[in-house]
């Protein structure tokens, strides 16, 4: 199951994933041993990365099989052996925020994309970081874990000018892990029992009905690559409003107008919005989320 330097570790594992990535997979494991929040927007419901405490000598090894259901790719996650008490104690709050304020944020130190490089190019961006905790990385190889080289784990805090510079790739993922997040929150909270409310009512409180899904990968397919085109444009216009109340706002506007058939509208108007007056980030966003909620609750 392990190799041998594995194995001269121990045998227990921080099995690390975005659960905004893996969505299916992270609502399965709740309730799990050791389900640790590491990494989390400010003011989200939803955490963005997790560790999961994986026990090989407690039989644990099975919950490796348990992600080969095509849910999740061998790129989407990996493992950290030894020294884990860092992880294991009981955690109210995450170890990384991200979204902090609007003039900085940070990197994600335990995306697997960057930790792995899972698809490359953003990992070399995020090289030149300082100040590192040195972990040894397993990846899941068939049935064993293997080890690679050693990672540093490091926020990368980016100042509004570093964002137009070298350190894009950094921002622009942790933009794109905002939308996520984004999105499956407002999935989760449409998931709730509403005991018969009216659907305006509903509506009127920013709700969407998740049962019109299938799950969530169908809510995703619906609105992903639309929401994250807006969000985009949002940045560009206002890169120091990037907060993650400002990213929900718009990610819950255009999942209430997907609800009643009006996405197109969702996509014609918020440009209008971007581009009016002297409106700062946040009221531009409160003004969008406003007129969807009052477009989608007037409607039967």
């Amino acid at each position: 199951m392990i190799d041998e330097d594995a194995a001269a570790v121990n045998s227990e594992f921080l099995m690390i994933m975005n659960a905004v990535e893996a969505y299916d997979v992270y609502k399965s494991m709740q309730g799990t041993r050791g389900l640790i929040n590491l990494v989390s927007f400010r003011g989200a419901r939803f955490p963005c990365t997790v560790g999961i405490v994986v026990d090989l000598d407690r039989k644990d090894g099975e919950f490796l099989s348990k992600i080969d259901d095509g849910l999740v790719s061998d790129d989407d996650f990996y493992f950290i052996g030894g020294a884990l008490d860092d992880f294991t104690g009981a955690l109210a709050e995450p170890l990384v925020e991200l979204c902090a304020t609007g003039s900085a944020t940070s990197s994600n130190p335990f995306d697997p994309e960057v930790v792995i490089g899972a698809r490359g190019a953003r990992a070399s961006a995020a090289s030149g970081s300082t100040g590192a905790c040195s972990r040894a990385v397993y990846r899941k190889q068939g049935e064993r874990l293997v080890r690679s080289e050693p990672r540093g784990l490091v926020p990368v805090a980016l100042g509004a000018d570093a964002r137009y510079g070298p350190d894009l790739p950094i921002f622009e993922r942790v933009v794109e892990l905002s939308v996520l997040n984004a999105l499956c929150e407002v999935f989760e909270g449409g998931s709730r029992n509403f005991l018969g409310l009216p659907a305006n009512m509903r509506r009127a409180g920013g709700d969407i009905d998740a049962s019109r899904y299938s799950g969530y990968l169908d809510f995703k397919d619906m609105l992903h690559v639309r929401v994250h085109a807006a969000v985009q444009k949002f940045v560009d216009v206002h890169r120091d409003g990037f907060v993650y109340d400002n990213v929900m706002r718009l990610v819950r506007g255009f999942a209430l107008a997907a609800e009643v058939g009006r996405l197109p509208c969702a996509t014609d108007r918020l440009p209008q919005i971007l581009e009016a007056g002297p409106l700062d980030a946040d009221a531009k966003t409160r003004q969008f989320e406003i007129e969807i909620i009052k477009i989608t609750s007037s409607l039967d």
